[in-house]
């Protein structure tokens, strides 16, 4: 797996890699746009580019809607933004609740980002 947003690191990924990382700043539009990278570099370089990993991590904040961000919101909004992933190509979401300053900000409880995290897990766990 290679991570990546240049062109030239798409590229390779879809070369010579088992697939991509996202950055957890990507843009849907920005992965939309990766995953034809990868998979056109895969495909020119005689491999087949559906059997690459594309591995999304994703910016969750629960409980905090912002329509910039597909995984916030309450649950329901989060796994529909998961759903966005999928569609723009993701074969895989890393749900990322670091870059929630409730977790991972300098002035973060431990105690409450513990807290929420645990909550972030219990309320993105596969439905049964």
């Amino acid at each position: 797996m290679l991570g990546g947003t240049a062109d030239a690191a798409l590229r390779r990924a879809g070369r010579i890699a088992a697939g991509w990382v996202s950055s957890s700043r990507t843009t849907l539009p920005e992965i939309s746009r990766g995953v034809r990278i990868v998979r056109e570099a895969a495909e020119s370089a005689g491999r087949d580019p559906d059997s690459l990993r594309i591995v999304v991590r994703g910016v969750v904040q629960a409980g905090r809607r912002d329509d910039t961000i597909p995984l916030s919101g309450d649950w329901d909004q989060i796994r529909a933004g998961a759903e966005r992933y999928a569609e723009a190509g993701a074969t895989e979401l890393f749900y990322e609740p670091n870059w929630d300053p409730r977790i991972g900000g300098p002035d973060a409880d431990p105690r409450a980002a513990s807290e929420l995290g645990a909550e972030v897990l219990a309320g993105l766990a596969p439905n049964g």
